[in-house]
């Protein structure tokens, strides 16, 4: 009885959940322009999610941008700011911060509520999410990242 039971509960839950693909994504850059990972289809696509008080992440700034100038016709770097739903950053801020670091790639307000259900829990900072052209998530790397580790992702 409790087999029959535990394979109709797998079986509700397995037909109740929803395929949640990564191209449902859809952030809010810091001028309130939306950025749709769905744009980004047949790419592969880098986000990273950092904050100006981290020091790794603000190390690893000028290394994606290196990386995104690099390879820009086969890759999208995103930057996915945390800090913006505290109210003690502001979207002039982070503007000014990423105009210092002279830093080209978008950059978005996270939403780390929703975007662990298609990118995975954020458990650290800096974490970046690898997505191949397929919309598949194939690596997720905690810490500061280097441009040997970018392009090892990238051709996997």
């Amino acid at each position: 009885m409790k087999a029959i039971l535990l394979l109709c509960f797998l079986m509700l839950v397995g037909c109740s959940s929803k395929d949640n693909s990564v191209y449902d994504i859809v952030w809010k850059d810091f001028t309130n322009k939306e950025i749709k990972l769905e744009a980004y289809k047949d790419k592969w696509i880098i986000v990273n999610y950092w904050a100006t008080w981290c020091v790794p992440c603000i190390k690893e700034m000028p290394i994606l941008q290196k990386f995104y100038q690099q390879s820009n016709l086969t890759t999208i770097v995103i930057g996915a700011n945390i800090e913006h739903s505290d109210g003690f950053v502001t979207a002039e801020s982070i503007l000014k911060f990423t105009k210092k670091l002279n830093i080209h790639f978008p950059i978005v307000k996270a939403n780390i509520e929703l975007d662990k259900v298609s990118l995975g829990k954020i458990k650290a900072l800096p974490t970046t999410v690898i997505i191949n052209p397929k919309g598949k998530v194939i690596h997720t790397h905690l810490g500061q990242i280097n441009q040997q580790q970018l392009k090892q992702y990238t051709t996997d």
